[in-house]
């Protein structure tokens, strides 16, 4: 008998198939397509919105510096990197036209006389934060100017010599009159030809772009501006006049303010008044520069003098009422002598000025008091001045404008006090004096220099004299790092240490506010600035890091030497040294360059060779200009020689070889001659079926297969043959359309109207617009709408022409508020914008 098992099933193994993963993959996919390509579109939707808020703010921040200073600023060097001292500052250097040095260009306008300046934005003369004067892709906003507009004594609101063109076809003038924008801001967006880079080096070549974009980087004083597609993508903002105020800060002082666009300015007059005749109400400037403002009749005989009996306030009506008029001869009246000889007051003497003289009577002598104060036109004097605050304060001290002030309790001033600094020294606060106000900042300076001695150019080259490998080099600085170095406090001035610690004085306690570190030897504070967390500084210095590899030595810096290598220059032989220096004191690993040595340099006879194209050797060799028709290159070798160390390269070459020089086989060439719009035609031609040409020439290359001055003779192309047999005549093509967009009608917004036209054989132009088939009409009127969430209120407010859903003009600016009705109340928006109907 047979035993029988029943059979095992195989257990459930789990996971997932193939199948699975790549539906899951698939899924993904369709999940994150949609999302990257919402990603790229608000990439670039954010990087226009920031190069515009820049070009806007830089324009907004140049109107600002003309009303006060009465001019534009002129451009900065658009080559000139942070470190430089002309980054960002204007430079007001006018080149030859068509010109660019240091980083600025001198272009001329399309108006005569007038010339126009280019360069980047100034920031820091316009107080503006350097990021503003990028575009988002990290390209330098350009920046022109008419050059008239940037002296203040030469401003004219009519003086704008900058033309700004709509790269629309036929071009329109964007500013009027033509040609007289004030200055222009641009920004050569994300293909970024002809912008410059934060590096001061160009980013694009000009020559790269579009015709459009090539407008606004060659070297006139004319920019074209218009919507953004494949062919443009530059975006611009620029200025023209508008008033302008009659008052300016002076160039020359810019504590004083002068009479800009006027000589005289009237006092008194109304709309009807006639001016003409004015004498002793007007006001004019003393001089163009001075600041002074000073007041004269017309004829200019009392010159200086501003005349009036009584000045009253606006409403007073009667001049005799004291209350509301003042005398000026209370100040500037004469004085009378009394026997004592005190002067006496104005109420004692009319006519004369004011004094606090008492006059004795019986009893009671003769005194002079204090002016305290003037009230209804007469002084208000006392015996004594006393200043005093309320019962339970106390007088903290006086305002600009001479009034005290009082706290009830005095603030808690610091004294001294031991600071432990950011690098574990104890100084002791305040340093300026023996104790200072709440709020006042002090500051403390630390670190360790270890320094060495500073041997210069004169040393290491007396040193490397006669040296004639590297190893001799590597020894001597191996050597002189090894020397014992002075331990001593970088301190306690900010020129010589590392850290400089800021302390602010609250409530009698110094309290730590940040700290700065010195990040390069020439650096000054404040740099690298901590102002709260963990500072993960070094404060102690062990080891010989010869290298200076340690990062954050921040409390202590090793002056070192380095050695570094490089190759000869000018042909020579051999090792370039170049000898460095860490200097003390910096945080950095910044290496400064004590010498440049060529001493290790040599020269040795070598072969040098250069190529001459076959063209231009055919007409050195056959005294002819314009050769074209060659192709390859000629090789030149020279042997050099050499006198002591210097390479000695022969006037002539020692051999040429002219072998690749050669007349080229190129095809025979085929032009064709379309038929004019409107008319066409079919038909075979050797080069197989046409249609619409109206005739074909063919051209063939001859190359003559002669030699001159032992070179082969160059080749052209010969007269053109008319292709036989010749092209049918060209009729009129009744089945022609063509697409016309007409732009939508003021107040609509859109893409416009588009329609489809039919070339009209009898006419022989396109038909009559009434012709046209419409296609689409993509123009909408536009309503206020929503925005945010609204705000539930009793009645509407901002006017019914805000309300949601009432048509307004598109393009419109939002309006502050809008409104709807809901149950039981309004719902009110704090921002309601005008944008196109849905359909």
């Amino acid at each position: 008998m047979c035993n029988t098992r029943p059979i095992k099933k195989p257990k459930n193994e789990y996971g997932f198939s193939l199948i699975e993963l790549a539906i899951v993959m698939v899924m993904i996919g369709l999940v994150m397509a949609p999302a990257i390509s919402i990603y790229h579109t608000q990439r670039i939707t954010a990087d226009w919105d920031g190069t515009e808020s820049n070009v806007d703010s830089s324009v907004d921040e140049l109107g600002r510096f003309r009303s006060v200073h009465g001019r534009y600023p002129c451009p900065a060097s658009r080559t000139a990197v942070a470190g430089d001292l002309n980054y960002g500052h204007e430079d007001c250097t006018v080149h030859p036209f068509g010109t660019c040095v240091g980083g600025t260009c001198t272009f001329t306008s399309n108006i005569v006389g007038k010339q126009v300046l280019v360069g980047a934005v100034p920031f820091k003369t316009l107080n503006l934060q350097e990021s503003v004067s990028f575009d988002r892709y990290m390209n330098r906003l350009e920046y022109g100017v008419t050059l008239g507009l940037t002296v203040n004594t030469t401003f004219d609101l009519a003086g704008g010599g900058i033309s700004i063109i709509d790269k629309s076809t036929p071009p329109v003038s964007l500013v009027d009159p033509i040609d007289s924008a004030h200055f222009i801001i641009i920004s050569h967006g994300h293909n970024q030809y002809g912008g410059t880079t934060r590096a001061g080096v160009s980013s694009a070549a000009c020559s790269g772009g579009s015709l459009f974009e090539q407008e606004n980087c060659d070297i006139d004083a004319t920019f074209l501006s218009g919507d953004i597609d494949e062919d443009f993508d530059d975006r611009l903002g620029f200025f023209s006049g508008i008033s302008l105020s009659e008052w300016q800060t002076s160039e020359g002082n810019l504590d004083n303010i002068v009479l800009k666009n006027a000589t005289n300015l009237a006092i008194g007059a109304t709309m009807a008044t006639d001016l003409s005749t004015a004498e002793q109400a007007s006001v004019r400037t003393f001089s163009a520069e001075s600041g002074s403002i000073i007041a004269s009749d017309i004829d200019n005989v009392n010159e200086g003098r501003f005349y009036s009996e009584t000045l009253c306030e606006y409403d007073a009506t009667d001049p005799t009422v004291s209350a509301k008029c003042f005398a000026p001869r209370l100040f500037a009246g004469d004085l009378t002598p009394h026997a004592s000889p005190t002067r006496l007051e104005a109420t004692t003497n009319p006519g004369s000025g004011m004094s606090c003289y008492v006059p004795a009577i019986p009893g009671d002598p003769e005194k002079d008091e204090y002016l305290i104060g003037i009230e209804n036109g007469r002084p208000i004097c006392s015996d004594e001045i006393y200043i005093s605050c309320p019962n339970g304060t106390f007088v903290t001290g006086v305002d600009a404008n001479g009034e005290v002030q009082c706290d009830s309790a005095p603030s808690a001033r610091c004294f001294p006090q031991n600071i432990t600094t950011t690098c574990g020294d104890t100084v002791s606060l305040p340093s300026t004096a023996p104790d200072v106000a709440d709020g006042t900042f002090q500051y403390a300076y630390s670190g360790e220099c270890r320094k060495i001695t500073n041997y210069d150019a004169t040393y290491f080259t007396a040193q490397l004299a006669g040296f004639s490998a590297m190893g001799e080099v590597t020894a001597l600085i191996s050597t002189i790092n090894a020397e014992p170095r002075t331990d001593i406090d970088c301190g306690p001035g900010p020129s010589d240490s590392q850290i400089r610690d800021g302390y602010r004085c609250d409530s009698g306690t110094f309290n730590h506010v940040r700290a700065h570190e010195k990040r390069y030897p020439w650096s000054n504070f404040p740099s690298n600035p901590y102002t709260g967390g963990t500072w993960n500084a070094e404060t102690s210095y062990t080891g010989s890091d010869s290298n200076n590899n340690n990062h954050h030595h921040d409390c202590w810096c090793r002056e070192d030497y380095r050695v570094h290598t490089y190759s000869c220059p000018g042909g020579l032989t051999g090792t370039r040294v170049v000898i460095s220096k860490h200097r003390c004191p910096q945080t950095q690993h910044h290496w400064t360059t004590i010498l440049n040595s060529t001493e290790l340099c040599g020269c040795t006879p070598y072969t040098q060779t250069t190529t001459q194209s076959c063209n231009s050797y055919y007409d050195q060799e056959n005294s002819t200009t314009g050769t074209t028709g060659l192709t390859g290159t000629v090789i030149h070798t020279f042997d050099v020689t050499c006198s002591g160390d210097t390479p000695v390269v022969p006037s002539t070459p020692t051999t040429t070889d002219a072998s690749a020089c050669a007349c080229p086989a190129n095809a025979d060439t085929v032009v064709r001659s379309y038929c004019a719009t409107g008319t066409t035609n079919s038909w075979t031609s050797d080069y197989g079926p046409e249609v619409g040409v109206g005739g074909i020439d063919t051209t063939s290359w001859i190359c003559p297969a002669t030699t001159t001055g032992g070179l082969p003779d160059p080749g052209a192309w010969g007269s053109a043959t008319p292709h036989s047999p010749a092209a049918p005549g060209c009729t009129c093509d009744s089945t022609l359309t063509s697409p016309k967009t007409i732009a939508c009608a003021p107040g609509l917004e859109g893409t416009g109207v588009e329609y489809l036209r039919e070339w009209d054989c009898v006419a022989g132009t396109w038909e009559d617009q009434a012709d046209w088939d419409l296609v689409a009409n993509n123009c909408h009127s536009c309503t206020w709408r929503s925005a945010g969430a609204p705000q539930s209120e009793e009645f509407p407010y901002g006017g019914s022409e805000h309300k949601v859903g009432k048509v307004c003009t598109c393009g419109s600016a939002p309006a502050n508020q809008c409104w709807d009705h809901g149950s039981p109340d309004y719902d009110i928006w704090t921002s309601c914008p005008c944008v196109a109907q849905v359909d």
